[in-house]
């Protein structure tokens, strides 16, 4: 690399530029070698070749919440709300938001919608482009971080590979909102590489350095507006450069405290290095804080709450329990990284139960997970002035450092395991796995590094194709995780999508036995019975979730419906204006109960609740046809035709209101219009009888009796 720097500065001189520039960009490698491109070209075609296979995918499980049901994604949607709303489009502000702030994310979706609208081929891509990035930028930090040489570059090169490929970063690439964690990963990667060149350039202008630190603390900032963990990468910057970067520094201050000579200490602390450490330290930590500050008045100054099946282990009554679970929740998390079999959508629910007893015999495995990070530790302690000694440092933070937000330590997470979360955590493994197969030999090096690599990639592969379609993705979650009620009610719920009623039923069934308090479940459940007319049984399903969860909306609404078949009017009623008490903005109750009202007759109220809906929901097609059919079969022809005519501005694709407005234009004998209407409702919808019958009538009057017929 020497000769290729004074080759650097020789071009820049005669180029005549800024020698300050000149120095950056050869300090920070901007202009690499040959070598350093073919591995980042190497590593970013690996990346993304690999996750290809996800370009077959559509937006299914989390997508469906954060992208297609999400109206910030949409172009209607003020871009002021990205700053206001959490992840999943609900005000920050709102108890039930889940605080979880990530504007830069939905605004690359919008992006996305504005541009290409809702293909799932270019949000795919996206995320797959997006990986090969983090993966590159993986292996450029890794390099900055270590001292270069030929053998730590191979070390780099081999972690970088190792990461591009793991199996656990499938979820990340696969699901649409994993790309929360690639944005996150990638402008973490950018602020330590900013702050390297920071703390290893102390002969820098103030000027320079300053730039370079204030450059990094805004890339952690852009690394939280993707997702919480981003801050870590301050934390991380700063641990760097105390234990790898300023290490001799640092000992040196600890050997002339050890002694007490403190005038030596003093003459120490006033040298330009000292100084300079400190005032890095000082800014990373204020940056921190302003940080964490500013997250937390975002969050309305509160925490968001969660319930005991998302990650049960946090609500042990005893500290000892909760000490117990979850260390070993990280023990499986460490044996995800090294053998990555074990891959689930979903940990909650019953899947990893908590540790409530010293007797429990998987406590062998965090005393295993202790042993190893005890030698790892003391690994680091042996040879703390040595590379080797960086090397399992930089590794354990990669591992530690990004994982601590979703640890449970300082504060309370809504899971049990996500992969995506460990996605920055995978280079640690990775660092460590590379520098391992440093020391065997010669000929045994890249065997070891090839089957590594083909068994990480063809495992990454597999699990590609199953996040392809939500059947697939819950069934091999059954595998894993079979006591797991919240795989057996997706599985429920996909297989009611497609028709599958038997299966569904005996599903949410499963669901519920696993889980008797699952009130979810209990309500899809009561739904399908519904429609197969064991109202008793629905109606029991019902009264049960609501017991369960009394601020449960869905489950009023649907108690009002059931005891509406049953014919259980006042109770009906009562169900209704409870789920609305619940959520005023609920144009689909307003519309069953408009149906109830229809139903006993009192036409007043039903008109109220039809128009409710439809102004909460100007979409609303049934609201519409009830109210306009009620209006039309009381004689109140005009006023059905005057709403007929709003409604078709809001849903003009809607073959019932063609029918509805073609009936009330016949009955005023504007039969030319009538029959226009007819013709469309029938263009939209052609095999619906009832549209042709009523066409046909309109034709008694002013058409030839063979086209009737006809």
């Amino acid at each position: 690399m020497g000769w290729e720097r004074v080759l650097i500065r020789h071009r820049f001189k005669k180029l005549k530029c800024d020698k300050r520039i000149v120095e950056i960009m050869v300090d920070l490698d901007c202009i690499p070698s040959r070598d350093v491109l073919r591995n980042c070209l190497i590593i970013f075609t690996v990346a993304t070749l690999l996750r290809s296979g996800s370009l077959l995918g559509g937006f299914i499980f989390d997508d469906t919440e954060a992208i297609i049901n999400n109206k910030d994604v949409y172009a209607e949607r003020p871009w002021t709300n990205l700053l206001f709303n959490d992840f999943w489009g609900t005000p920050l502000s709102n108890p039930l938001s889940h605080k979880s702030y990530r504007p830069l994310v939905i605004l690359s979706y919008r992006l996305d919608v504005l541009f290409s609208g809702f293909n799932a081929l270019v949000f795919h891509a996206e995320n797959v482009l997006l990986h090969g990035v983090a993966c590159t930028l993986f292996y450029i930090v890794l390099r900055s971080a270590l001292p270069y040489n030929i053998s730590l570059d191979r070390i780099s090169f081999t972690a970088g590979l190792l990461f591009s490929v793991h199996p656990v970063h499938t979820e990340a690439v696969s699901a649409l909102v994993g790309r929360a964690d690639l944005l996150c990963a990638i402008f973490f990667n950018l602020s330590c590489l900013c702050y390297f060149y920071c703390a290893r350039n102390n002969s820098s202008s103030l000027y320079t350095q300053s730039l370079f630190l204030i450059l990094s603390i805004a890339f952690c900032c852009l690394s939280v507006l993707c997702k919480e963990q981003g801050i870590m990468a301050l934390i991380f910057c700063s641990l760097h450069d105390i234990l790898c970067t300023s290490q001799s520094i640092l000992h040196r201050l600890l050997v002339l405290l050890k002694s007490f000579q403190f005038s030596s200490l003093c003459t120490e602390l006033g040298k330009i290095q000292v100084k300079c450490l400190l005032w890095r330290q000082i800014f990373l930590y204020l940056g921190a804080v302003f940080l964490l500050l500013g997250r937390f008045w975002l969050m309305g100054s509160s925490l968001p709450e969660f319930k005991d099946v998302d990650n049960p282990g946090s609500f042990e009554p005893f500290l000892s329990s909760r000490f117990l679970s979850y260390n070993y929740v990280y023990a499986i998390n460490l044996w995800m990284l090294f053998a990555p079999d074990w891959l689930c959508f979903d940990w909650s629910m019953g899947c990893i139960p908590p540790v409530r007893s010293p007797s429990d015999s998987r406590l062998i495995v965090v005393l295993i997970l202790w042993v190893f990070i005890s030698l790892w530790i003391r690994k680091i302690l042996q040879w703390v002035k040595v590379t080797d000694g960086k090397i399992l440092t930089i590794s354990f933070l990669f591992l530690c450092v990004p994982f601590l937000p979703a640890s449970n330590i300082f504060f309370r997470v809504g899971f049990v395991i996500a992969e995506r979360v460990l996605y920055l955590s995978v280079g640690g493994i990775c660092l460590l796995v590379a520098y391992s197969f440093q020391h065997l030999s010669s000929k045994v090096y890249p065997f070891a590094v090839t089957v590594t690599v083909l068994l990480y990639s063809s495992k990454s592969v597999v699990r590609t194709l199953e996040w392809k379609e939500e059947i697939s993705l819950f069934s091999s979650g059954l595998k894993v995780c079979p006591k797991n009620a919240k795989v057996h009610y997706n599985i429920a719920k996909v297989a009611a999508e497609a028709g599958n009623v038997t299966l569904a039923i005996e599903e949410y069934q499963e669901a519920i036995r696993l889980n008797p308090r699952y009130d979810q479940a209990m309500n899809n459940l009561a739904n399908l019975l519904r429609d197969q007319n064991s109202l008793d049984d629905a109606e029991l399903l019902l009264e049960k979730a609501i017991s369960i969860r009394p601020s449960f909306t869905a489950a009023w609404m649907n108690l009002g419906i059931v005891r509406a078949s049953l014919k259980k009017y006042h109770d009906a009623e009562k169900a209704y204006l409870k789920a609305l008490m619940l959520r005023k903005r609920y144009p689909d109750c307003y519309y069953n109960l408009g149906n109830l009202y229809l139903e006993t007759k009192q036409l007043d109220k039903a008109y109220a609740a039809y128009l409710n809906a439809t102004s909460l929901r100007p979409t609303h097609a049934l609201a519409w046809s009830n109210l306009i059919a009620m209006l039309d079969n009381e004689g109140n022809v005009s006023k059905a035709m005057m709403l007929s005519k709003k409604a078709l501005k809001y849903i003009p694709g809607e073959p019932s209101l063609h029918f509805t407005m073609a009936n009330a234009l016949g009955k005023t004998g504007r039969y030319q219009e009538s029959e226009d209407h007819f013709l469309e409702a029938i263009r939209l919808m052609p095999d619906n009888p009832v549209y042709y019958a009523n066409l046909g009538f309109i034709h008694l009057f002013f058409r030839p009796l063979a086209i009737c017929v006809q």
